[in-house]
C-alpha cells in the first residue's frame, strides 16, 4: 500500500526487521524467492537503492552462512540483471544534460542545493550496488561459479573491471549454442541496455570460428561441404529471436536472427507448419488431445487399473502459471496459488509433471507436495443443465473479457470429472490467463462425459447468442472460442486415428467419434466462419466453410458459374465468405477459383483483386444500390477525391453514414473539412490527429 518513496522506505525497514526475526528461516526457498522479488521490484527507485542493497546483502550473507547455495542459485540471475539495470540507469542520471535555455543565477543556486544532493544519492547508491555485485560474483563460493558462467555482461565501469574479467574467465568454456539458448530464454525480460550488451556478446560468439553455432563443417566422401544437424532447441531459439525482434522493434536482434536463419537454411520441403516453433516444441494439437482421449477412454477399465496413472497433459503448463502467480502483487492470488498447488501435487500420479522442469524448479514445487489427497466433490451435470437455461448466462454485455472468461471457467469447472481440473476452481476466478489455458480441456472433459445432448445444445445456444454475434461478442472471446473448437476437433481426429485399435470405453463416457459434429458443439459453421473473418482468422474461417460444404453437399463444392448478370439474386453466404477470405489473404490465384461466376459482385471483387479500378467503377455504376462501397473504393484508388465527397453526399443518409471513413480520408487529402456532414466529423478529426502525430 506504500506508493511514495518515503512510505516505501518505512515499509522496507519493517521488512528488514521481519527478516531479522526469521533469521536462518529466511533461507527457505519460497520465503527467499518472494523476499528477493519484493526487493527487486523496489530497487529501481533511486531513493530506495541503498536500503534495498542492504537487505539483499543481508539475505546473501544468511544464504552463505547457512550453506544454502542451491536457493541462492535460483535467484542469482535475476539479481545480477537487476543490479546491472540500476547501474545503467544511474549512469544516465550522472551524465550532464545541456540546458535548453540560458541558465540564470536562480538555476545555479537550485543546483547547488538540490543537484549536489541528488548526485551524492546516486553515488552512494552505486557504491552499494557494486558491493552487492561483488558479493555475488568475486566473493561467491565456488559451487556458484557454474551459474555465473551464464551471467549477463556487466556495464563498462572502471570499478567493475576486475569483476568483468572474472566473469569472462568463467565463460570461456561456454559454447555459442549455450549462449544462444540462454539469451533466447531471457531476452524478453532484459532491459534495452542489458539486452544490447548480451546481444553483442552473443554476436561475437556466433562469428567466432572456434565455436560455431551449427558445429564444424565436414566434407563428405564426394567432396561436398556439409553442416552437422542442428538440435531442435537451437532452431526453436532462433525462431523465437526472430519473432521477439519484431515485438521489441530491435533491429540488431532482427539482423542476428536473420543471419542465423540464413545459415540454418530452408525448412524441409515436406514440412508444413503455421507456427514454426511447433516443429521443435509442440504444445497443443493432436498429440495433446490424443493423450486426453486415451486417458479418459480407458479410465475404469481392468487393463488401465493395473497401470500406473499419469499426470494430465495440461498440468505442466498449469504448474508453470501457478508458480508465476506466487510472485503476484495481490496477496489473495498468492494464497489461492499455494492452495491450488497443494491440491494438484497431493496426488502421486501428478508428480510426473515435475519432470518437465529443471532441478531448481522441481525443488521449489516439491515443497507443495502433500501426503493427504485433497479432492473436491463433482457436481451433477443436471445442475449445469439448469444453469445454462438462463439466457444471459454467457453475456458479454456490461462486463470485461477477463471477468467473462473467469466466470465461464468457474461455471463449468465444478462439473468436470477430473479432480485436477476441479482443484483449479478458485484460481480461474482470480486469473483470466489461467482460465483461458484450462477452458479447452474443460470442454473436452465435458464432451467426453456428457451422455445426452441437453448440455451440449444449451451451451451451443449460449455461445451462438453471445459470442458469435457481432453486437454482443468480442474479438478476444471469438479467438478463445476458435482455440477451444480447434482442441475439440483434435480430440475427434485422435479418436478417428484410434479407430483401428479401439480401447475399452469407461462407463459414463462417450467416444468423440460419436459426436454429432466434429467440434462437439452444435454450432452453425457459417456463423463461426463469419466470426473468424471478423478477428482476421481467415484460414480458420476457410476451414469452417469447407466443413459447411461437406455437411451440406457431402463434398467440397463451389457455387456453379452458370448464373446471369443478375444483381438482385443475392450470393450465397458461402460465396460471400469465400470472397472475403480470399480478398484478405495475400494469395494471388485462389480468388479466380471462387469468382468464376458472372455475378456482378464476384466480377467487382475480381477486378479489385487485379487492381483494375476503372472496371470496378464501371461495374459499380451499373448497380448503384449494391456497388456503392466498391464505387467509393475505386474512386479513392483512382485519386478522384473530389468525386468521392460529391458521390457520398448524393447517397441516402444510411449509406452516407457507412461511408464516413472514406469521406474523412478524402477530406484530409483535399483539406476541405468544412464540407463534411456532422456524422463524418469524428472520423475526420481522428484522421487529422493521426496524420499530425505521424508527421511529427
Amino acid at each position: 500500500a506504500a506508493y511514495t518513496p518515503r512510505h516505501q522506505q518505512g515499509a522496507l525497514q519493517s521488512l528488514r526487521a521481519m527478516f531479522a526475526v526469521l533469521g536462518p528461516r529466511v533461507c527457505i526457498l519460497p520465503t527467499l524467492r518472494y523476499a528477493v522479488h519484493i526487493v527487486l521490484q523496489l530497487i529501481a527507485t533511486i531513493e530506495l537503492q541503498s536500503d534495498c542493497c542492504s537487505i539483499l546483502a543481508y539475505l546473501v550473507e544468511q544464504v552463505y552462512s547457512q550453506q544454502q547455495l542451491q536457493q541462492c542459485a535460483v535467484a542469482l540471475q535475476p539479481i545480477l540483471a537487476r543490479l546491472s539495470e540500476c547501474l545503467d540507469s544511474n549512469a544516465q542520471l550522472l551524465q550532464p544534460c545541456p540546458p535548453l535555455l540560458p541558465r540564470t543565477a536562480g538555476d545555479r543556486l537550485l543546483d547547488s542545493c538540490v543537484g549536489s544532493a541528488s548526485t551524492a544519492t546516486v553515488t552512494a547508491a552505486n557504491k552499494e550496488l557494486k558491493r552487492v555485485l561483488r558479493m555475488l560474483t568475486v566473493d561467491a563460493p565456488v559451487p556458484l561459479h557454474a551459474m555465473l558462467a551464464i551471467a549477463d555482461p556487466l556495464p563498462s565501469d572502471a570499478d567493475l573491471q576486475d569483476v568483468s574479467e572474472f566473469l569472462r574467465e568463467l565463460q570461456q568454456g561456454q559454447s555459442a549454442q549455450q549462449q544462444l539458448l540462454h539469451f533466447a530464454e531471457r531476452a524478453a525480460a532484459l532491459a534495452p541496455t542489458l539486452r544490447l550488451r548480451s546481444l553483442q556478446r552473443l554476436s561475437a560468439a556466433v562469428h567466432s570460428e572456434s565455436s560455431p553455432v551449427f558445429g564444424v563443417p565436414q566434407i563428405d566422401a564426394e567432396g561436398r561441404l556439409t553442416l552437422p544437424s542442428c538440435p531442435g532447441a537451437v532452431v526453436d531459439a532462433i525462431w523465437r529471436l526472430a519473432r521477439l525482434s519484431t515485438q521489441l522493434q530491435d533491429g540488431a536482434m532482427a539482423a542476428l536472427a536473420g543471419e542465423l536463419l540464413a545459415l540454418l537454411g530452408p525448412l524441409s520441403s515436406s514440412a508444413v507448419a503455421f507456427h514454426t516453433h511447433a516443429l521443435a516444441r509442440p504444445v497443443t494439437g493432436s498429440s495433446t488431445s490424443a493423450t486426453d482421449v486415451s486417458s479418459v477412454s480407458s479410465k475404469g477399465s481392468g487393463a488401465s487399473a493395473r497401470q500406473p496413472a499419469s499426470a494430465p497433459v495440461w498440468l505442466p503448463s498449469a504448474l508453470r502459471q501457478l508458480n508465476a502467480a506466487l510472485l503476484d502483487a495481490d496477496v489473495g492470488v498468492i494464497k489461492v496459488a499455494q492452495v491450488t498447488l497443494r491440491k494438484l501435487l497431493s496426488w502421486p500420479a501428478n508428480h510426473g509433471a515435475l519432470q518437465h522442469f529443471d532441478a531448481d524448479m522441481q525443488t521449489h514445487l516439491s515443497i507443495f507436495s502433500s501426503v493427504s489427497q485433497l479432492q473436491s466433490k463433482q457436481m451433477p451435470l443436471e445442475a449445469l443443465q439448469n444453469a445454462l437455461q438462463k439466457r444471459q448466462l454467457l453475456s458479454l454485455e456490461g462486463t470485461s473479457y477477463d471477468s467473462w472468461v473467469c466466470r465461464l471457467a468457474a461455471l463449468l469447472l465444478p462439473y468436470s470429472s477430473a479432480h485436477e481440473l476441479r482443484a483449479c476452481k478458485n484460481m480461474v476466478v482470480r486469473r483470466a490467463d489461467f482460465a483461458e489455458s484450462l477452458l479447452p480441456h474443460i470442454l473436452v472433459d465435458l464432451a467426453l462425459h456428457e451422455v445426452d445432448l441437453e448440455v451440449c445444445q444449451l451451451l451451443s445456444d449460449q455461445v451462438t447468442r453471445h459470442v458469435l454475434t457481432q453486437s454482443d461478442g468480442s474479438a478476444e472471446a471469438v479467438s478463445l472460442l476458435l482455440s477451444c473448437l480447434s482442441h475439440l476437433r483434435a480430440c475427434h481426429i485422435a479418436a478417428q486415428l484410434q479407430g483401428s485399435r479401439p480401447a475399452q470405453q469407461a462407463e459414463g463416457t462417450t467416444n468423440p467419434k460419436d459426436w454429432g459434429k466434429v467440434y462437439w458443439l452444435m454450432l452453425d459453421y457459417l456463423k463461426v466462419a463469419r466470426a473468424a473473418v471478423a478477428v482476421s482468422a481467415t484460414f480458420s474461417a476457410l476451414l469452417y466453410v469447407e466443413h459447411q460444404s461437406e455437411e451440406k453437399n457431402g463434398c467440397l463444392q463451389i457455387e456453379s458459374s452458370a448464373h446471369g448478370f443478375d444483381e438482385e439474386r443475392a450470393l450465397s453466404e458461402e460465396s460471400r465468405l469465400l470472397l472475403d477470405i480470399y480478398q484478405s489473404i495475400e494469395e494471388p490465384d485462389g480468388i479466380y477459383a471462387i469468382a468464376r461466376s458472372a455475378h456482378p459482385q464476384m466480377q467487382r471483387a475480381l477486378f479489385s483483386h487485379e487492381g483494375n479500378w476503372s472496371r470496378v467503377l464501371t461495374a459499380a455504376q451499373q448497380f448503384t444500390s449494391a456497388g456503392a462501397a466498391e464505387a467509393v473504393q475505386a474512386l479513392q484508388h483512382l485519386g478522384c477525391h473530389h468525386h468521392v465527397l460529391t458521390y457520398v453526399a448524393g447517397l441516402p443518409s444510411e449509406q452516407s453514414i457507412d461511408m464516413s471513413e472514406a469521406q474523412a480520408e478524402s477530406a484530409w487529402r483535399l483539406g476541405t473539412w468544412e464540407s463534411l456532414p456532422p456524422h463524418a466529423q469524428q472520423p475526420a478529426a481522428q484522421s487529422m490527429s493521426g496524420s499530425s502525430s505521424s508527421s511529427s
